[in-house]
């Protein structure tokens, strides 16, 4: 089977516009819920971005891993590399070392992460903050 894992940092329940947020436009999660999918009970490794990257990467309390030295090669996306899995990330990598191109060891067919700037990133392209990644995830998908 095919899936997408959608990890939104630093949201809650009360920041989509399906549950009530007056103004945050959460177009294609209001979709899912309209359609039956409503996340209601959520779980998390750690309180912040990257702790809670980390453990859903190695299935490891977060507290036990040095990832800001990476994550070694036991990783969720590996796995699902190794059997055979298309895997890429798109967003913020904020985990530490950086994955080398050259020796996927984190199994990503693909790798495109934010600017180091974002402001930087919307004044050179003209476009939104996350058009570049959105459109290089569309691609990637079709």
């Amino acid at each position: 089977p095919n899936f997408v894992f959608v990890v939104g940092d630093d949201i809650g329940y009360g920041d989509l516009h399906c549950y009530g947020h007056p103004y945050a436009k959460t177009t294609f999660l209001d979709r899912l819920a309209r359609e039956g999918t409503l996340f209601r009970k959520f779980y998390t490794g750690g309180r912040t971005c990257a702790p809670s990257r980390a453990a859903l990467m190695t299935s490891r309390n977060p507290v036990l891993i040095p990832y800001e030295y990476g994550l070694g090669n036991q990783t969720l996306t590996q796995m699902l590399y190794d059997s055979g899995y298309a895997v890429a990330h798109f967003g913020k990598w904020h985990l530490g070392k950086k994955p080398d191109a050259s020796s996927p060891v984190y199994g990503f067919d693909m790798l495109v992460e934010t600017h180091a700037s974002l402001n930087g990133c919307m004044q050179a392209s003209g476009l939104g903050i996350d058009e570049r990644l959105f459109s290089a995830a569309i691609a990637w998908l079709t």
